[in-house]
C-alpha cells in the first residue's frame, strides 16, 4: 500500500511537470514545442489530475484543440541533410499551420514570400542557430523586398533579415501586407531606406524581444514590446526612426531615434525615446524618458504621469550596448517599479553580439 501510494504520488508529480511546461509553451504560443508534451500527457497520464481537471486554464482538452490543427514540420539545411536547402522551397511545400525549422546559420541568398494561401506558418531558427537571409546574388533581383508576409498568423522567430537597398529606390527589408505577423527574437537590419520595416494598412504585427536596425513605418496596428528600435543608427543626428500611422503600442522599448505619431490613439509606456513628434491629445504617453533636447515635445500629445526629460546614460551605444549605467535616471522609474526601456535578457544581449559580429564580417552595415 505504501509503495502504491508513493508510485501514485510520483505519477501525479510527473504529470504536473508535463502539464506546467505544456501550459507555459501554450501561453507563449509555442504550440509545436507543446504538442509532444500534450500528446504524452493524454497518452500516458490520462487518469491524473492534470489530465482530468477541466477547471484548469488551459485544460487538457483546450491544449489538445490548440495543437490538434498543427501542420507538419519541415527542416531546412544548406548541407542537404534537411527536407529542403531553400527556405522558400519549404514555404511553397508546407501546408497551412506547419513549422519550418532552419537548422544552420546560412546565409540564405533568397527572397522570402509567405503567400496568403499559407496561413499559420512558423518559420524559425533552431535553438543555437541564427539563420541569416540576405538578397539573392543576381544583380537583376537586388531591387526587391527581402521578406513579404501576406498570410495571416505567420510567425518569424530566431531569424536575421538583412539587406542594403538598391540605389535610389525606396524598398523594404520586411513588409507585412496583410494578416497578423508575430516577430519574436529576430534581427531586422536595413539602412538607407525610410521604410525598411513596413506594416501596411490592414495588417498587424506583434514584435517582441527584437533588434530592429531599420526605420519602421506602421500603417497598420502594431505592438512593440521589449525591443531595441534603432532606425538609422546614427550618433550625430536624429536619422529616421519609428513612424506610427495607426493605433499602435510601444512598451518597454528603447528608441534612440525619433518617434512620429501620425494616427491615434497610440500608446508609448515605460520606454526611452529620443523625441516624440506630431501626435494627438488622445495619444497616451506615460513613464517615458523623452531625452531629446530641442524640442522636448514637438507634438500635440501631452506627456502623462511618470514622464521626464533627462539623458538616459547608456553604457556604450556605439557598440550596441544600450544597457543603463548605475546612475541612469531611468532606473526604477517604470510603471511597475522596474527600469524604463528594454529589460536586458540574455537573448537580447546575444542578438546585439551577433549583430556586431555580422557587421565585422561585412554581412550587415549600420
Amino acid at each position: 500500500a505504501v509503495r502504491q501510494s508513493i508510485e501514485g504520488f510520483l505519477r501525479e508529480s510527473e504529470a504536473e511537470l508535463l502539464y506546467a511546461e505544456a501550459a507555459r509553451l501554450f501561453g507563449k504560443q509555442q504550440l509545436f514545442d507543446a504538442k509532444p508534451l500534450v500528446e504524452r500527457l493524454a497518452a500516458e497520464y490520462a487518469d491524473t489530475k492534470p489530465a482530468t481537471d477541466q477547471s484548469r486554464e488551459p485544460s487538457l482538452s483546450e491544449l489538445q484543440e490548440a495543437v490538434g490543427g498543427l501542420g507538419k514540420m519541415f527542416t531546412v539545411r544548406l548541407d542537404g541533410r534537411g527536407d529542403f536547402t531553400s527556405i522558400q522551397a519549404a514555404i511553397d511545400a508546407a501546408p497551412s499551420g506547419s513549422l519550418i525549422e532552419i537548422q544552420d546559420n546560412g546565409p540564405y541568398n533568397e527572397k522570402l514570400v509567405i503567400p496568403e494561401a499559407r496561413p499559420g506558418l512558423t518559420i524559425r531558427g533552431r535553438r543555437g542557430c541564427w539563420p541569416t537571409v540576405i538578397p539573392p546574388d543576381e544583380p537583376a533581383q537586388l531591387a526587391i523586398t527581402l521578406c513579404v508576409v501576406e498570410a495571416d498568423g505567420t510567425a518569424l522567430e530566431r531569424i536575421i533579415l538583412a539587406r542594403t537597398p538598391a540605389k535610389g529606390k525606396q524598398l523594404e527589408c520586411l513588409s507585412v501586407y496583410q494578416g497578423a505577423l508575430r516577430l519574436h527574437r529576430a534581427i531586422v537590419c536595413m539602412q538607407g531606406s525610410r521604410r525598411a520595416f513596413l506594416i501596411r494598412g490592414g495588417a498587424a504585427c506583434n514584435v517582441t524581444e527584437c533588434l530592429v536596425i531599420a526605420p519602421v513605418v506602421a500603417e497598420g496596428g502594431a505592438v512593440f514590446r521589449q525591443s531595441l528600435l534603432l532606425g538609422y543608427h546614427t550618433f550625430d543626428n536624429l536619422g529616421s526612426g519609428v513612424n506610427l500611422y495607426g493605433a499602435s503600442e510601444v512598451r518597454f522599448c528603447t528608441l534612440p531615434v525619433p518617434c512620429e505619431l501620425w494616427g491615434s490613439p497610440n500608446v508609448i509606456v515605460d520606454s526611452i525615446v529620443r523625441l516624440i513628434s506630431r501626435g494627438e491629445p488622445k495619444d497616451r504617453i506615460e513613464y517615458c524618458d523623452v531625452f531629446g533636447q530641442i524640442p522636448f515635445w514637438a507634438s500635440k500629445a501631452t506627456p502623462g504621469k511618470g514622464c521626464f526629460n533627462a539623458p538616459p546614460m547608456f553604457r556604450d551605444p556605439a557598440n550596441l550596448d544600450y544597457r543603463l549605467m548605475p546612475s541612469s535616471p531611468c532606473i526604477g522609474k517604470a510603471s511597475d517599479g522596474g527600469d524604463i526601456g528594454v529589460r536586458w535578457t540574455p537573448e537580447m544581449l546575444e542578438m546585439c553580439r551577433i549583430a556586431l559580429e555580422l557587421r565585422a564580417r561585412g554581412i550587415i552595415k549600420f
